[in-house]
């Protein structure tokens, strides 16, 4: 792609920039500008390079960038912008003009980046997968539960998805980032605020093999994940901000986080309520009213069953396959409603002891798209059956257990009075509604939740929990 002068002359170049200052730091700006002409799912591995013949075979192994210019062409433009190399040192800016001169020789001299790469996202997406962790009790003699976590970002997701095969191109196409904090550390590593716990920190280093994290590696406890979340969501914020061509702080209100949690945790715990960190800008945030949070259930988006006999595993085959059929079904139908609000006979409320009724609750779940769930007892209960056996894809639920507040009406309001589309966006106002204006305790915003399972949006694939993609 180029001639094998052409990268001779670049070494030699290389190599004066490492000469010039010490050798870690000669190689930080080597690094950064691999990284950046890199695909962005394959971007971490940048950080480890250590000296100039691993940064050149990294860039080898994706040679055209989807402009069709060589990523060796994009690294020396990158190199040719970094702070250290464009600076006014005298010894610098011979190697800057020798860069320059370079680019020039290969007829490169201003590679055209894409807009898509330069301009922010308007539909930045975080995905977070929480499971219970296979080493479920064997880390440091522990017998309480463990989960691990694994993250992505997709910098553009679109808004509304029509089908699988769109998500697939995206990913196909490298257009997401593998959080695994390395690129954090690389960078903040020793300034990371009290906020997260030395126990956190020691146990994400302790990951760490040739300068890269290994976090799909960490077994936590479920109160420890609220810190590792901070982290990965600090990661993201950074991303977003080195994506803006002017590298301006990245608008934290255009993220949305889409979580893939155990049922049991869907209904149980209140992730979505967190205090999170931001350990760059030192900000604290409640998650759901900072942030569009849709949740989603893991069992539906993942071939990896729960741990179980092999007895067990095929009794339940044919069961999973029919739910996850019912499942999709149900989605296609909420499709064709997305434009317009739902009517009250494409969703069922569930309010009061009476339609707890086992035979005539599953007869109404029939054919509908959509459940509101209000402030009944034994509510998790509940929810875990819309979920599970009635392949409900939109569920809206209260997490308020007190009486003297009647939510049924507002959440009624939520589901009917604009577009389904808009669904989640009205959840997230009504929850910054509550939190900004300081709304008492039983302000619908505090508790509301949301459901959102739409089977076309997924994370990038992975070899353990074998997404579809």
């Amino acid at each position: 792609l180029v001639s094998e002068q052409a990268r001779n002359d670049l070494v030699k170049i290389l190599e004066k920039i490492i000469s010039s200052n010490e050798e870690e730091e000669g190689l930080s700006p080597i690094k950064d500008a691999c990284r950046k002409a890199l695909p962005k799912s394959k971007r971490h591995h940048a950080l480890s390079i250590n000296e100039i013949e691993q940064a050149l075979n990294l860039l080898d192994k994706y040679p055209l960038a989807k402009d069709g210019i060589p990523r060796i062409i994009h690294f020396a433009s990158h190199l040719s912008h970094d702070e250290y190399v464009a600076s006014d040192d005298a010894l610098i800016s011979e190697i800057h003009h020798n860069l320059s001169t370079w680019l020039i020789k290969n007829n490169f001299e201003n590679p055209s980046f894409s807009r898509h790469e330069l301009l922010p996202s308007p539909e930045p997406r975080l995905f977070i997968v929480v499971e219970e962790s296979m080493t479920k009790g064997l880390l440091g003699g522990s017998n309480q539960e463990q989960f691990s976590v694994q993250a992505w970002l997709v910098p553009n997701f679109p808004c509304v998805i029509l089908n699988r095969e769109i998500t697939e191109r995206i990913y196909k196409a490298d257009e997401y980032y593998v959080l695994n904090l390395s690129y954090l550390f690389s960078i903040y590593g020793d300034e990371i605020p009290s906020c997260i716990s030395n126990n956190i920190l020691e146990k994400i280093k302790e990951t760490e093999v040739d300068g890269a994290m290994h976090t799909t590696n960490l077994a936590l406890l479920f109160e420890e994940l609220k810190e590792l979340l901070s982290l990965f969501l600090s990661e993201a914020i950074l991303l977003l901000t080195e994506e803006d061509p002017n590298n301006e702080q990245f608008e934290i209100g255009r993220l949305a986080i889409e979580l893939f949690l155990p049922e049991r945790l869907l209904c149980s715990s209140d992730v979505d309520k967190w205090i999170v960190y931001d350990v760059i800008q030192k900000n604290e945030y409640s998650l759901g009213a900072t942030f569009k949070v849709l949740l989603h259930n893991l069992a539906r988006f993942t071939k990896r069953q729960a741990k179980r006999s092999r007895i067990e595993a095929k009794k339940a085959q044919p069961r999973n396959t029919l739910q996850e059929s019912l499942w999709k079904v149900n989605w296609r139908l909420a499709m064709d409603k997305l434009q317009t609000p739902l009517s009250s006979n494409e969703f069922v409320l569930i309010n009061t002891d009476s339609d707890l009724d086992k035979d005539s609750l599953q007869s109404k779940l029939e054919g509908k798209i959509g459940v509101v769930l209000g402030q009944i007892p034994q509510r998790d209960d509940v929810l875990k059956s819309i979920i599970a056996k009635a392949g409900i894809p939109i569920v809206l639920w209260t997490r308020y257990d007190g009486l003297e507040v009647d939510h049924s009406s507002e959440m009624h309001e939520l589901i009917c009075i604009m577009p389904l589309i808009d669904l989640p966006e009205r959840v997230f106002n009504k929850r910054r509604e509550a939190i900004v204006n300081k709304q008492l305790v039983s302000h619908l915003g505090h508790h509301l939740a949301v459901l959102w399972d739409d089977p076309n949006r997924f994370p990038p694939s992975d070899d353990n929990l074998k997404f579809p993609a």
